[in-house]
Protein backbone atom coordinates (compact mmCIF):
# COMPACT_ATOMS: atom_id res chain seq x y z
CA UNK A 1 0.00 0.00 0.00
CA UNK A 2 1.07 3.48 -0.44
CA UNK A 3 3.15 5.09 2.29
CA UNK A 4 0.68 7.91 2.66
CA UNK A 5 -2.34 9.26 1.46
CA UNK A 6 -1.77 13.33 2.21
CA UNK A 7 -0.87 14.95 -0.88
CA UNK A 8 2.35 17.09 0.46
CA UNK A 9 3.96 13.69 1.78
CA UNK A 10 3.53 12.48 -1.47
CA UNK A 11 4.67 15.39 -2.75
CA UNK A 12 7.68 15.15 -0.61
CA UNK A 13 8.22 11.85 -1.46
CA UNK A 14 7.77 12.36 -5.47
CA UNK A 15 10.86 14.92 -5.33
CA UNK A 16 12.92 12.43 -3.78
CA UNK A 17 12.21 9.40 -6.20
CA UNK A 18 12.94 12.65 -9.18
CA UNK A 19 16.46 13.33 -7.73
CA UNK A 20 17.81 9.81 -7.36
CA UNK A 21 16.13 9.75 -11.03
CA UNK A 22 18.00 12.89 -12.29
CA UNK A 23 21.22 11.57 -10.56
CA UNK A 24 21.18 8.40 -12.55
CA UNK A 25 20.57 10.21 -15.81
CA UNK A 26 22.99 13.01 -14.95
CA UNK A 27 23.71 14.00 -19.13
CA UNK A 28 20.78 13.65 -20.58
CA UNK A 29 19.14 15.81 -17.58
CA UNK A 30 22.32 18.49 -17.93
CA UNK A 31 21.34 18.50 -21.96
CA UNK A 32 17.35 19.27 -20.89
CA UNK A 33 18.50 21.74 -17.84
CA UNK A 34 21.14 23.16 -20.76
CA UNK A 35 17.89 24.26 -23.11
CA UNK A 36 15.55 25.98 -20.39
CA UNK A 37 18.79 27.75 -18.94
CA UNK A 38 19.92 29.24 -22.22
CA UNK A 39 15.73 30.63 -22.82
CA UNK A 40 15.79 32.19 -20.01
CA UNK A 41 19.16 33.83 -19.94
CA UNK A 42 17.66 35.02 -23.23
CA UNK A 43 14.70 36.38 -21.58
CA UNK A 44 16.74 38.26 -18.89
CA UNK A 45 19.34 39.78 -21.44
CA UNK A 46 17.05 40.95 -23.63
CA UNK A 47 14.52 42.31 -21.17
CA UNK A 48 17.34 44.26 -19.50
CA UNK A 49 18.53 45.53 -22.74
CA UNK A 50 14.60 47.21 -23.30
CA UNK A 51 14.61 48.19 -19.91
CA UNK A 52 17.75 50.12 -20.31
CA UNK A 53 16.20 51.63 -23.20
CA UNK A 54 13.57 52.99 -20.96
CA UNK A 55 16.04 54.37 -18.50
CA UNK A 56 18.79 56.14 -20.94
CA UNK A 57 15.46 58.42 -21.91
CA UNK A 58 14.27 58.84 -18.88
CA UNK A 59 17.97 60.01 -17.85
CA UNK A 60 18.24 62.42 -21.12
CA UNK A 61 15.32 63.97 -19.79
CA UNK A 62 16.38 64.37 -16.12
CA UNK A 63 19.36 66.14 -17.42
CA UNK A 64 16.72 68.78 -19.76
CA UNK A 65 14.01 68.97 -16.87
CA UNK A 66 10.64 67.60 -18.08
CA UNK A 67 9.53 71.73 -18.31
CA UNK A 68 10.78 72.41 -21.82
CA UNK A 69 8.66 73.10 -24.85
CA UNK A 70 9.11 73.68 -28.33
CA UNK A 71 7.16 76.16 -30.02
CA UNK A 72 7.07 76.70 -34.05
CA UNK A 73 5.05 79.04 -35.50
CA UNK A 74 3.60 78.01 -39.02
CA UNK A 75 3.15 79.44 -41.76
CA UNK A 76 0.41 82.22 -41.61
CA UNK A 77 -1.25 81.36 -44.95
CA UNK A 78 -3.03 78.66 -43.43
CA UNK A 79 -6.54 78.50 -43.63
CA UNK A 80 -7.10 79.20 -40.04
CA UNK A 81 -5.55 82.66 -41.18
CA UNK A 82 -7.74 82.90 -44.10
CA UNK A 83 -10.36 82.66 -42.28
CA UNK A 84 -9.88 86.22 -40.47
CA UNK A 85 -10.97 89.61 -41.50
CA UNK A 86 -8.43 91.58 -43.03
CA UNK A 87 -8.32 94.17 -40.55
CA UNK A 88 -7.88 91.70 -38.23
CA UNK A 89 -4.91 90.28 -39.84
CA UNK A 90 -3.36 92.94 -40.71
CA UNK A 91 -3.61 94.46 -36.68
CA UNK A 92 -2.08 90.85 -36.02
CA UNK A 93 0.73 91.21 -38.28
CA UNK A 94 2.22 94.23 -37.09
CA UNK A 95 3.73 92.44 -33.91
CA UNK A 96 7.18 92.24 -34.66
CA UNK A 97 9.12 89.17 -34.07
CA UNK A 98 10.79 90.75 -30.77
CA UNK A 99 7.57 91.96 -29.36
CA UNK A 100 6.20 88.28 -29.90
CA UNK A 101 9.20 87.06 -27.66
CA UNK A 102 8.85 89.70 -25.08
CA UNK A 103 4.98 88.65 -24.70
CA UNK A 104 5.84 85.20 -24.21
CA UNK A 105 8.61 85.98 -22.01
CA UNK A 106 6.62 88.30 -19.81
CA UNK A 107 3.81 85.72 -19.02
CA UNK A 108 3.53 84.05 -15.64
CA UNK A 109 3.75 80.83 -16.44
CA UNK A 110 7.14 80.70 -18.71
CA UNK A 111 10.70 81.41 -16.84
CA UNK A 112 12.75 81.39 -19.41
CA UNK A 113 12.60 81.55 -23.33
CA UNK A 114 14.90 81.50 -26.26
CA UNK A 115 14.30 82.45 -30.07
CA UNK A 116 16.34 79.66 -32.79
CA UNK A 117 16.77 80.17 -36.28
CA UNK A 118 18.40 77.28 -38.69
CA UNK A 119 20.87 79.20 -41.04
CA UNK A 120 21.90 77.58 -44.17
CA UNK A 121 25.62 77.55 -45.52
CA UNK A 122 27.04 76.51 -47.90
CA UNK A 123 29.76 75.43 -45.79
CA UNK A 124 27.72 73.06 -43.65
CA UNK A 125 26.37 70.90 -45.78
CA UNK A 126 30.29 69.52 -46.44
CA UNK A 127 30.02 69.20 -42.72
CA UNK A 128 27.42 67.98 -41.89
CA UNK A 129 26.20 70.33 -38.87
CA UNK A 130 23.35 72.47 -38.24
CA UNK A 131 23.72 76.36 -37.90
CA UNK A 132 21.57 77.58 -35.15
CA UNK A 133 21.01 81.16 -34.60
CA UNK A 134 20.04 81.20 -30.75
CA UNK A 135 20.05 82.95 -27.68
CA UNK A 136 22.45 82.98 -24.25
CA UNK A 137 19.41 81.93 -22.07
CA UNK A 138 19.09 78.80 -24.48
CA UNK A 139 22.20 77.12 -22.13
CA UNK A 140 19.70 77.43 -19.18
CA UNK A 141 16.69 75.97 -20.69
CA UNK A 142 18.14 72.66 -21.91
CA UNK A 143 20.83 72.35 -18.92
CA UNK A 144 23.53 72.51 -21.61
CA UNK A 145 27.15 71.46 -20.84
CA UNK A 146 30.50 72.74 -22.06
CA UNK A 147 33.78 70.91 -22.15
CA UNK A 148 35.63 73.76 -22.81
CA UNK A 149 35.27 77.21 -22.98
CA UNK A 150 32.28 79.73 -22.63
CA UNK A 151 28.78 79.64 -23.93
CA UNK A 152 27.46 82.59 -26.16
CA UNK A 153 27.18 85.54 -23.50
CA UNK A 154 24.51 88.86 -23.96
CA UNK A 155 27.68 90.90 -23.65
CA UNK A 156 28.91 89.61 -27.58
CA UNK A 157 26.19 91.69 -29.09
CA UNK A 158 26.62 90.82 -33.03
CA UNK A 159 30.06 89.71 -32.93
CA UNK A 160 30.62 86.27 -34.48
CA UNK A 161 31.17 83.91 -31.72
CA UNK A 162 30.16 80.27 -32.49
CA UNK A 163 29.52 77.22 -29.71
CA UNK A 164 30.32 73.88 -31.17
CA UNK A 165 28.95 70.44 -30.65
CA UNK A 166 30.91 67.37 -29.23
CA UNK A 167 30.56 65.42 -33.06
CA UNK A 168 31.27 68.63 -34.98
CA UNK A 169 34.23 69.66 -32.90
CA UNK A 170 35.74 66.10 -33.64
CA UNK A 171 35.11 66.30 -37.77
CA UNK A 172 36.71 69.72 -37.54
CA UNK A 173 39.94 68.58 -35.03
CA UNK A 174 40.37 65.23 -37.92
CA UNK A 175 40.46 68.43 -40.84
CA UNK A 176 43.30 69.59 -38.87
CA UNK A 177 40.99 73.02 -37.75
CA UNK A 178 41.77 74.43 -34.50
CA UNK A 179 38.82 74.21 -32.18
CA UNK A 180 40.37 75.70 -28.87
CA UNK A 181 38.36 78.67 -27.44
CA UNK A 182 40.06 81.57 -29.58
CA UNK A 183 40.49 79.80 -32.66
CA UNK A 184 39.25 81.08 -35.70
CA UNK A 185 36.29 79.27 -37.79
CA UNK A 186 35.19 80.00 -41.51
CA UNK A 187 31.69 79.56 -42.16
CA UNK A 188 28.93 81.08 -44.32
CA UNK A 189 31.45 83.41 -46.14
CA UNK A 190 32.72 84.95 -43.23
CA UNK A 191 35.40 84.52 -40.03
CA UNK A 192 33.96 82.97 -36.88
CA UNK A 193 35.65 82.88 -33.40
CA UNK A 194 35.12 79.82 -31.26
CA UNK A 195 33.91 80.65 -27.83
CA UNK A 196 33.55 76.74 -26.80
CA UNK A 197 32.67 73.07 -27.12
CA UNK A 198 29.52 71.58 -25.61
CA UNK A 199 29.98 67.54 -23.98
CA UNK A 200 28.42 64.85 -26.06
CA UNK A 201 25.92 63.92 -22.83
CA UNK A 202 23.42 66.72 -23.97
CA UNK A 203 19.82 65.84 -24.50
CA UNK A 204 19.15 65.09 -28.29
CA UNK A 205 17.21 67.51 -30.27
CA UNK A 206 13.67 65.50 -29.99
CA UNK A 207 12.11 68.25 -27.98
CA UNK A 208 14.25 71.08 -29.06
CA UNK A 209 14.56 70.59 -32.52
CA UNK A 210 17.90 72.00 -32.37
CA UNK A 211 20.89 70.04 -33.52
CA UNK A 212 23.42 69.76 -30.68
CA UNK A 213 25.95 66.92 -30.57
CA UNK A 214 26.42 67.53 -34.84
CA UNK A 215 25.39 70.97 -34.50
CA UNK A 216 27.24 74.85 -34.08
CA UNK A 217 25.42 77.45 -32.16
CA UNK A 218 25.71 81.09 -32.80
CA UNK A 219 24.00 84.11 -30.96
CA UNK A 220 20.61 85.55 -32.93
CA UNK A 221 22.90 88.65 -33.85
CA UNK A 222 25.51 86.98 -35.32
CA UNK A 223 23.09 85.17 -37.01
CA UNK A 224 21.11 87.78 -38.66
CA UNK A 225 24.63 89.61 -39.98
CA UNK A 226 25.40 85.56 -41.56
CA UNK A 227 22.06 85.58 -43.02
CA UNK A 228 19.81 88.69 -42.74
CA UNK A 229 16.82 87.34 -44.64
CA UNK A 230 16.23 84.40 -42.22
CA UNK A 231 12.68 84.50 -40.94
CA UNK A 232 12.63 83.53 -37.19
CA UNK A 233 9.80 81.16 -36.25
CA UNK A 234 10.82 79.12 -33.94
CA UNK A 235 10.49 79.40 -29.80
CA UNK A 236 12.11 77.09 -27.04
CA UNK A 237 11.37 77.62 -23.37
CA UNK A 238 11.17 76.09 -19.70
CA UNK A 239 7.75 76.66 -18.07
CA UNK A 240 8.12 77.31 -14.17
CA UNK A 241 8.14 73.95 -11.94
CA UNK A 242 4.76 74.17 -10.82
CA UNK A 243 3.17 74.32 -14.32
CA UNK A 244 2.00 71.74 -16.31
CA UNK A 245 3.35 71.78 -19.61
CA UNK A 246 1.25 69.51 -21.11
CA UNK A 247 -1.77 71.66 -20.14
CA UNK A 248 -0.07 75.36 -20.64
CA UNK A 249 0.59 73.91 -24.20
CA UNK A 250 -3.12 74.69 -25.00
CA UNK A 251 -3.31 77.66 -23.73
CA UNK A 252 0.17 78.88 -24.86
CA UNK A 253 -1.00 77.64 -28.42
CA UNK A 254 -4.53 79.92 -28.03
CA UNK A 255 -2.69 83.15 -27.02
CA UNK A 256 0.23 82.78 -29.97
CA UNK A 257 -2.59 82.86 -32.52
CA UNK A 258 -4.66 85.71 -30.61
CA UNK A 259 -0.97 87.48 -31.17
CA UNK A 260 -0.30 87.24 -34.29
CA UNK A 261 -3.24 85.31 -36.32
CA UNK A 262 -0.98 81.81 -36.80
CA UNK A 263 -0.99 78.12 -35.62
CA UNK A 264 1.73 77.09 -33.36
CA UNK A 265 2.91 73.36 -33.19
CA UNK A 266 4.09 72.92 -29.53
CA UNK A 267 6.24 69.70 -28.38
CA UNK A 268 6.86 69.42 -24.45
CA UNK A 269 9.81 67.33 -23.02
CA UNK A 270 7.02 65.14 -21.02
CA UNK A 271 5.14 64.66 -24.52
CA UNK A 272 8.12 63.06 -25.97
CA UNK A 273 9.34 61.55 -22.70
CA UNK A 274 6.54 59.13 -22.24
CA UNK A 275 6.48 58.45 -26.31
CA UNK A 276 9.82 57.13 -25.48
CA UNK A 277 8.96 55.56 -22.33
CA UNK A 278 5.52 53.36 -24.87
CA UNK A 279 8.66 52.78 -27.55
CA UNK A 280 10.96 51.24 -24.98
CA UNK A 281 8.26 49.37 -23.30
CA UNK A 282 7.26 47.82 -26.65
CA UNK A 283 10.90 47.09 -27.24
CA UNK A 284 10.85 45.69 -24.09
CA UNK A 285 7.73 43.17 -25.00
CA UNK A 286 8.99 42.42 -28.07
CA UNK A 287 12.33 41.13 -26.97
CA UNK A 288 10.58 39.13 -24.22
CA UNK A 289 8.43 37.53 -26.57
CA UNK A 290 10.89 36.87 -29.33
CA UNK A 291 13.76 35.37 -26.65
CA UNK A 292 10.53 33.18 -25.36
CA UNK A 293 11.02 31.08 -28.39
CA UNK A 294 14.49 29.52 -27.36
CA UNK A 295 12.43 29.03 -23.71
CA UNK A 296 10.15 26.90 -25.96
CA UNK A 297 12.93 25.09 -27.42
CA UNK A 298 14.06 24.24 -24.20
CA UNK A 299 9.96 22.87 -23.12
CA UNK A 300 10.78 20.73 -26.18
CA UNK A 301 14.00 19.26 -25.04
CA UNK A 302 12.29 18.18 -21.66
CA UNK A 303 9.32 16.89 -22.89
CA UNK A 304 11.72 14.36 -24.84
CA UNK A 305 13.91 13.56 -21.91
CA UNK A 306 10.86 13.01 -19.54
CA UNK A 307 8.81 10.56 -22.44
CA UNK A 308 12.34 8.95 -23.21
CA UNK A 309 12.36 8.46 -19.38
CA UNK A 310 8.83 6.86 -19.07
CA UNK A 311 9.71 4.28 -21.99
CA UNK A 312 12.95 3.16 -20.14
CA UNK A 313 11.42 3.10 -16.32
CA UNK A 314 8.18 1.28 -17.08
CA UNK A 315 9.33 -1.34 -15.40
CA UNK A 316 10.62 0.94 -12.34
CA UNK A 317 6.46 1.85 -12.56
CA UNK A 318 5.19 -1.29 -12.77
CA UNK A 319 7.39 -2.76 -9.62
CA UNK A 320 6.15 0.84 -7.51
CA UNK A 321 2.92 0.17 -8.66
CA UNK A 322 3.10 -3.69 -7.56
CA UNK A 323 3.93 -2.53 -4.18
CA UNK A 324 1.08 -0.07 -3.52
CA UNK A 325 2.11 3.28 -5.25
CA UNK A 326 -1.49 4.70 -7.39
CA UNK A 327 -1.44 6.71 -10.73
CA UNK A 328 -1.11 10.20 -8.63
CA UNK A 329 2.12 9.02 -7.03
CA UNK A 330 3.53 7.65 -10.24
CA UNK A 331 2.28 10.75 -11.95
CA UNK A 332 3.84 13.07 -9.13
CA UNK A 333 7.10 11.57 -9.56
CA UNK A 334 7.91 12.53 -13.58
CA UNK A 335 6.10 15.62 -12.50
CA UNK A 336 8.90 16.33 -9.68
CA UNK A 337 11.38 15.20 -12.08
CA UNK A 338 10.54 17.92 -14.93
CA UNK A 339 9.77 20.32 -12.40
CA UNK A 340 13.02 20.45 -11.27
CA UNK A 341 14.88 20.44 -14.09
CA UNK A 342 12.79 23.75 -15.21
CA UNK A 343 13.28 25.22 -11.63
CA UNK A 344 17.12 24.05 -11.86
CA UNK A 345 17.74 25.43 -15.39
CA UNK A 346 15.64 28.89 -14.81
CA UNK A 347 18.33 29.35 -11.71
CA UNK A 348 20.85 29.02 -13.78
CA UNK A 349 19.73 30.94 -16.92
CA UNK A 350 18.80 33.85 -14.29
CA UNK A 351 22.75 34.14 -13.12
CA UNK A 352 23.51 33.73 -16.85
CA UNK A 353 21.07 36.14 -17.95
CA UNK A 354 22.89 38.75 -15.12
CA UNK A 355 25.82 38.61 -16.43
CA UNK A 356 25.28 39.02 -20.19
CA UNK A 357 22.81 41.58 -19.63
CA UNK A 358 25.61 43.52 -17.32
CA UNK A 359 27.89 42.63 -20.48
CA UNK A 360 25.96 43.84 -22.96
CA UNK A 361 24.29 47.01 -21.66
CA UNK A 362 28.11 48.25 -20.89
CA UNK A 363 28.87 47.51 -24.32
CA UNK A 364 26.30 49.40 -25.82
CA UNK A 365 26.52 52.40 -23.09
CA UNK A 366 23.18 52.09 -21.68
CA UNK A 367 22.04 51.71 -17.87
CA UNK A 368 22.05 48.05 -16.46
CA UNK A 369 18.41 47.77 -15.46
CA UNK A 370 16.79 44.64 -14.28
CA UNK A 371 13.67 44.87 -11.93
CA UNK A 372 12.39 41.87 -9.31
CA UNK A 373 9.38 41.68 -11.18
CA UNK A 374 11.18 41.23 -14.23
CA UNK A 375 13.77 38.56 -12.60
CA UNK A 376 10.96 36.68 -10.81
CA UNK A 377 8.84 36.56 -14.22
CA UNK A 378 11.92 34.78 -15.98
CA UNK A 379 11.90 32.34 -13.11
CA UNK A 380 8.13 32.01 -12.81
CA UNK A 381 8.20 31.27 -16.47
CA UNK A 382 11.11 28.16 -16.14
CA UNK A 383 8.93 26.84 -13.66
CA UNK A 384 5.62 26.80 -15.66
CA UNK A 385 7.43 25.01 -18.69
CA UNK A 386 9.05 22.74 -16.54
CA UNK A 387 5.23 21.66 -14.99
CA UNK A 388 3.98 21.59 -18.57
CA UNK A 389 6.62 19.57 -20.25
CA UNK A 390 6.22 17.13 -17.60
CA UNK A 391 2.16 17.17 -17.30
CA UNK A 392 1.88 14.88 -20.70
CA UNK A 393 4.68 12.14 -19.96
CA UNK A 394 3.60 12.88 -16.05
CA UNK A 395 -0.06 11.14 -17.14
CA UNK A 396 1.18 8.87 -19.70
CA UNK A 397 3.14 7.49 -16.81
CA UNK A 398 0.43 7.41 -14.54
CA UNK A 399 -1.86 5.61 -16.89
CA UNK A 400 0.47 2.45 -17.46
CA UNK A 401 -1.04 -0.66 -16.62
CA UNK A 402 1.41 -2.52 -13.67
CA UNK A 403 1.28 -5.62 -15.11
CA UNK A 404 2.54 -4.68 -19.52
CA UNK A 405 4.84 -2.42 -17.42
CA UNK A 406 6.65 -4.74 -15.11
CA UNK A 407 6.21 -7.23 -18.86
CA UNK A 408 7.88 -4.81 -20.57
CA UNK A 409 11.34 -5.93 -18.49
CA UNK A 410 11.48 -9.36 -20.08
Amino acid sequence: MAETRGLWPRTRSAARFALNALGSSRQRALLALLGIAIGVAAVVTLVALGQGLERQAQNDFKKMGTQVMDVTLMDSQSGLVRNKQPTEIHARKRLSWDELVSAVAALPEVELVSTEVSIACPGVAAQQSMVSAVQPQLARILGLKLSSGRFIHELDGNDLWVVLGAKTAQKLAANGQGIEPGATLALCGRTLRIAGVMTSDNISAEVASISLDDGILVSTAAGQRMQPQSRPNHLVLRVRPDISPVEFSSQLAAQLNTLTGQTAQINTARQVLELRRNEAQTTTRFLAALSSISLLVGSLGILNVMLMSVLERRSEIGLRMAIGADDLDIGLQFLAESTLLGLAGGGIGLVLGLVAAGVTTAAVQLPFVMSASGMALAFGISFVVGIAAGLYPALKAAQLHPVEALQSSR
